[in-house]
């Protein structure tokens, strides 16, 4: 996610025409931006997903993806898309578009984990 993002940050910088406000033939900087902020909304839930799987398929809901690693997930994937916003768009735009993918991404999981609930084994007995 960092890498692409970063790159995209690159092409942005390096082949920008100051003349034509162009990136790339015809792709403007907001292009650019709509294409990175989809991306990293679809890497942070990806991520997500990924995390919960390893969770609940490898470590039976243990100590592996809590609160704190999805905390630093949700944050970086929101530093870069507020980024991207900023960079292409007036504060306005930023403020609708990045609250637009907060409620999306909500859906998103709601359903996630209305389809896949949660099953907490650390608090169930152990068969003698």
């Amino acid at each position: 996610m960092f890498a692409v993002n970063g790159g995209a940050f690159a092409l942005a910088k390096l082949l920008k025409d100051p003349s034509s406000e162009k990136v790339l033939g015809r792709l403007t900087p907001q292009h650019l931006a709509i294409g990175a902020v989809a991306f990293t909304f679809l890497m942070w839930f990806d991520i997500w997903l990924w995390g919960e799987n390893l969770r609940k398929g490898y470590f039976d809901g243990k100590e592996v993806f809590q609160w704190r690693g999805k905390a630093i997930l949700s944050l970086l994937s929101s530093l870069l898309i507020v980024g991207w916003l900023l960079a292409a768009f007036d504060v306005k735009v930023t403020i609708l578009g990045f609250t637009s993918l907060v409620i999306v991404g909500g859906f998103l999981l709601l359903h996630y984990y209305g389809k896949y609930p949660q099953k907490d084994k650390r608090h169930r007995r152990k068969a003698i």
